[in-house]
């Protein structure tokens, strides 16, 4: 059984049989390497796109169904991949949709021309963090948010376990503490040190948040009594503060969690500062 088959493809992707998958890639040419190479493209890919159709409140289960148009180009010369030296080539295709926004004139390209990805980074600098409240969750370029792109230099197994601590550690801290009003600030935080960390952090954050928040859309229901359109606007309003904290860990605009989420903590002013 092909790995990949079991990572469940929200927005239709399928690695088939044959070698090409169903976002017309040939893999057959791909080393192992080249393999977890692009996979790693897809999926932060297809995280960037989630992070646009949660901020627009489209629902996983209404998420756009891509095919060929998926890499925003023809199909010549495998997508893009080719046949030979496909990691400099996977390299090229994904800053080729960053610095084009996606692909204008494709679904995904329009998702983006109609959110807030085309700030400049440097306008950015100096803003408080609530200039990235009030459903403007990215505030990034575009070529920010491209994950892949980080300078961080932790190995992959460190993201991952360093990533799942951070989101463990905030969870605690936040019990722990008993003070109320900031659930969202402790969100923000773990996802922003999980990001900050490189792709696979970055990765590994918005895995685990969204599983949280599918489970508590359920829990909500059953278990709190909130029928279906509360949990789910009380879901999407979680992944929404989600989504901030890592594109904020991921701009390079703040010093740490602490400055990047004050917007959260300032829900509570009487929150002390040792529990920062």
């Amino acid at each position: 059984m092909d790995i990949w088959d079991e990572i469940k493809k929200l927005t239709g992707y399928q690695s088939g049989n044959g070698g090409v998958d169903s976002y017309g890639v040939d893999h057959s040419g791909f080393s192992t390497r080249d393999e977890l190479e692009y996979q790693s493209a897809r999926l932060a890919r297809e995280n960037q796109l989630a992070e646009v159709f949660a901020k627009q409140g489209i629902a996983e289960e209404n998420y756009p169904q891509y095919g060929t148009n998926f890499w925003g180009g023809s199909p010549e010369n495998n997508y893009g991949f080719g046949t030979s030296n496909i990691s400099q080539n996977i390299q090229n295709v994904t800053n080729q949709l960053n610095n084009s926004g996606f692909g204008n004139g494709t679904n995904n390209g329009q998702a983006f021309a109609n959110s807030d990805y085309t700030v400049n980074t440097e306008s950015l600098v100096g803003k408080p963090s609530s200039y990235f409240q009030n459903n403007n969750t990215s505030g990034l370029s575009n070529q920010n948010v491209d994950t892949l792109q980080t300078t961080n230099q932790q190995s992959p197994i460190h993201q991952i376990v360093g990533g799942t601590m951070d989101m463990a550690s905030e969870y605690f801290k936040m019990k722990n503490h008993g003070y109320k009003n900031l659930d969202d600030y402790h969100h923000c935080k773990a996802n922003f040190n999980a990001a900050a960390r490189g792709p696979y952090g970055y990765n590994t954050a918005k895995a685990l948040g969204d599983a949280k928040e599918k489970f508590d859309f359920y829990w909500n229901q059953y278990y709190k009594g909130l029928d279906e359109d509360e949990a789910q606007k009380d879901r999407f309003y979680d992944l929404r503060v989600n989504a901030t904290g890592r594109l904020r860990g991921n701009s390079g605009v703040y010093r740490n969690a602490q400055d990047a989420c004050a917007d959260y903590r300032n829900k509570n002013p009487a929150f002390p500062k040792k529990y920062w």
